[in-house]
């Protein structure tokens, strides 16, 4: 199946990155669900979007968020862009003194990712 393929190559991309992740082949969709082993508690589930073709007809891996993080022929560049999605998020609460503070930094993230990436970056 080839959305377990390129979800197996950002597998390896994001271990190279030093995250973890998990594929669960048996959903249907097969995602892939990635987190920072220094927050695991947070994280993202990626899919295979292959609605979502672009040039070359190439699939697309695709956020929980709904957002294109980047072309499954490019398991690198996606791997960076999750990290760059995810990164000031899991800074933060890795930094977090409380689990109050914890929930409202993941709530703040929640409410507009961009807006807390801009803030905590």
């Amino acid at each position: 199946m080839r959305a377990v393929d390129d979800l197996e190559q950002l597998a390896l991309a994001m271990s190279s990155a030093g995250w973890q992740s998990r594929l669960l082949r048996d959903d249907h969709p097969p995602v892939l669900r990635v987190w920072h082993p220094s927050v695991p508690s947070v994280g993202d589930t990626i899919t295979v979007a292959p609605e979502a073709l672009g040039p070359g007809s190439q699939p697309w891996h695709k956020s929980s968020t709904g957002e294109l993080v980047g072309q499954c022929a490019d398991p690198q560049r996606t791997a960076a862009r999750i990290q760059e999605l995810l990164g000031p998020l899991v800074a933060a609460i890795a930094g977090s003194s409380s689990p109050v503070e914890h929930a409202f930094l993941l709530l703040l993230w929640r409410q507009s990712p961009q807006e807390f990436r801009d803030k905590y970056r």
